[in-house]
């Protein structure tokens, strides 16, 4: 039996996103699943075909997932404006350059220029693979950027955004 794969509209794809980021025991779904889409929009159509036939069960994507490409398409920076705020974990820059991240780290997503503050595992006395959060929705990864920037690090980001790690 071969996979039928049809691409979802967009409200289809963050719905069957949000499903299955909840049935993972994830946290704040929609946005996790708004900025995956915005990065992979490939993603719906991988989504659309779920379900049916056989599928892929493994393909030559990097970092952890199954099968599925990661994103690479990113900066990180850092400045020395810093919030001791952690709620501010995830949340947008306020500014060029951003104030609002703790201990001043973030990362600008190549594909919408979206800024986003992460902080370094050694913040929290992480080690790769720890969690950050008591969820696991983050994670304590060797992230590294795809990119011609190709920088990376030991940071805490969310498990849904599906950043390239080793």
């Amino acid at each position: 039996m071969s996979q039928v794969s049809q691409a979802l509209s967009e409200e289809e794809c963050l719905e069957a996103c949000v499903d299955q980021c909840e049935a993972a025991g994830q946290e704040d779904c929609d946005f996790q699943c708004e900025q995956l889409i915005a990065l992979q929009p490939e993603l719906c159509d991988e989504l659309g075909g779920e379900g049916e036939g056989e599928g892929e069960g493994e393909g030559e994507g990097e970092g952890e997932g199954e099968g599925e490409m990661c994103d690479g398409n990113w900066t990180l920076g850092d400045v020395p404006f810093v919030s001791d705020d952690t709620s501010q974990l995830g949340e947008l820059c306020d500014g060029s350059p951003p104030r609002n991240c703790p201990r001043g780290d973030y990362m600008v997503f190549d594909a919408n220029n979206e800024c986003r503050c992460i902080i370094a595992c050694s913040e929290f006395g992480l080690n790769v693979g720890d969690n950050c959060t008591d969820s696991g929705s983050w994670q304590c990864l060797r992230i590294r950027a795809t990119n011609a920037g190709g920088n990376g690090g030991n940071y805490c980001v969310p498990v849904a955004w599906n950043i390239c790690h080793d």
